[in-house]
């Protein structure tokens, strides 16, 4: 099961999340429902400073996209990088008031934890692209139920 969940996330990859109140480093700041979240950015950063690169920092309007993602994704019971609106993850995070030049997106559905979903999204080559690239500056997260949403960004 966790092999074949991996392998659709592996298909769906695009290039193309996060509840805490503000920028810094990411292991500092964790809201009262997010060590789960806080969990998967860690491990994240962890990867990114293992490659010389450096931590993304937790961005609120990234945070408010992907828990908009994740509660659409949850209600249409489905894993898409498209809204039910027709939006995909530049305009979420442009609705939030988040001026983008750069913008990607991992998504997954699972029983996972925050490490879990990390380690799953690193070992695709596709989301490890997202989660390691150099332009990824900012970041918001989300977990609701089974769906996560994992919004990297850097601003013009």
């Amino acid at each position: 099961m966790r092999s074949t969940l991996i392998a659709i996330l592996a298909a769906l990859a695009l290039s193309g999340c996060g509840t805490t109140p503000a920028s810094g480093p990411v292991e500092a700041r964790v809201s009262a429902s997010g060590a789960t979240e806080a969990q998967a950015l860690a491990v994240t950063n962890a990867n990114r400073r293992a490659a010389g690169l450096p931590a993304m920092r937790v961005d609120p309007a990234l945070g408010r996209a992907a828990q908009r993602h994740a509660r659409d994704m949850v209600a249409r019971v489905g894993l898409s990088h498209r809204g039910s609106d027709g939006s995909g993850v530049m305009q979420r995070i442009q609705a939030e008031g988040y001026g983008a030049c750069y913008a990607a997106e991992n998504i997954a559905i699972g029983p996972w934890n925050g490490q879990e979903v990390a380690e799953a999204w690193l070992r695709s080559a596709g989301h490890r692209t997202n989660a390691m690239a150099r332009l990824s500056r900012d970041v918001g997260i989300a977990q609701l139920g089974r769906a996560w949403v994992m919004v990297f960004a850097s601003r013009c």
